[in-house]
């Protein structure tokens, strides 16, 4: 009895072990079944896909075709359009024509007018500009000839006067007393005979990025790198201010020469601010009497060069607005 359910048992046992690896073969066949439908699938999806395209490659070439037809048509049809159009045109333009050639000959004779009233234009401007610069010197000359005293603030700045002050602060690091402004007075005189010198150019010409010229300062200038190591940089930034300005108002001359200023503004004076200014303060007393005269007395008494007493003027202390201009190189004034 034992034996047989242990018999019983083992053939259980291996039923069940039989059982598993049937339904373990299941499940690889089913998934082996789904696979093969999924390639199936794909496949046939693959060869429709070709199918397809081949059929819209088809239809595209046969599209194409039809295109260009169309096309070589339309142009067939337009330059045919256009043949008739030219021949239609035909005697419209040679009327047309012959209306250009009467604008034409119209548009000539008021070029010529154009030209002409041009001509007459540049005259004008020409003579306005030189009446211009007339008025504008003669007003130099007015704003010149007022006291010295009086706090304006339009008057006349002389363009590319080397300042003193630079130099009396240096020379007062260096010596005391008169020898100051002795000093100060040669070294200025010095760099004003640089300035005035036309061998002299110590600017860079480079081409900007407009295609024109321009002119740099070459601060590898050998003067110019000695002045700055000897004199330090307020000299010799009062030196490159005077000498920007002379070569932009005088380029060619060197010397220094008189402006129509707005001191107030630090800017070039309108001529409206001037001719303003001269109308509300008028002239010193007599300006003419005093230019005619062959001398000037002095408070000592001492008889004086006006020509000198003039250029005195300018270079010594100008109150304007309250607060006096610096001093200028006597030995810039020519």
């Amino acid at each position: 009895m034992v034996e047989m359910l242990s018999e019983f048992d083992k053939v259980s046992s291996r039923l069940e072990a039989k059982e598993k690896e049937l339904e373990e073969r299941e499940k690889q066949l089913q998934l082996k079944k789904t696979l093969m439908e999924a390639e199936y699938k794909r496949k046939m999806s693959y060869y429709t896909n070709m199918r397809e395209n081949r059929t819209l490659k088809r239809k595209m070439v046969e599209l194409g075709n039809k295109m260009e037809t169309k096309r070589a048509l339309k142009y067939d049809i337009e330059s045919l359009r256009s043949q008739i159009d030219m021949m239609k045109r035909k005697e419209e333009v040679e009327k047309k024509l012959e209306g250009i050639l009467v604008e034409l000959m119209e548009k000539q004779e008021e070029l010529s007018n154009v030209e002409d009233e041009n001509k007459v234009l540049m005259v004008k401007e020409r003579t306005t500009n030189e009446e211009l610069q007339d008025a504008r010197k003669e007003l130099i000359n007015i704003l010149m000839s007022q006291s010295e005293t009086s706090q304006y603030v339009i008057g006349v700045r002389m363009m590319g006067l080397i300042e003193t002050e630079p130099f009396m602060n240096e020379m007062k690091k260096r010596f005391t007393g008169e020898e100051v402004e002795i000093n100060a007075m040669m070294l200025c005189s010095l760099w004003e005979n640089y300035l005035q010198d036309p061998d002299w150019h110590p600017f860079t010409i480079f081409y900007g990025d407009d295609g024109n010229t321009k002119e740099i300062l070459n601060v590898e200038d050998e003067r110019l790198k000695v002045l700055k190591e000897e004199l330090g940089d307020e000299v010799y930034n009062g030196v490159t201010k005077a000498l920007f300005e002379r070569h932009e108002y005088n380029p060619s001359g060197g010397y220094a020469v008189p402006e129509l200023w707005n001191f107030r503004d630090n800017r070039k004076a309108t001529m409206k601010e001037v001719i303003l200014h001269v109308v509300k303060h008028g002239t010193d007393p007599d300006p003419m009497k005093t230019s005619a005269a062959t001398t000037t007395t002095t408070k000592n008494g001492k008889g004086v060069d006006p020509e000198k007493t003039t250029t005195s003027t300018l270079r010594k202390e100008r109150k304007v607005g309250g607060k006096a201009q610096k001093r200028r190189c006597k030995c810039g004034s020519t």
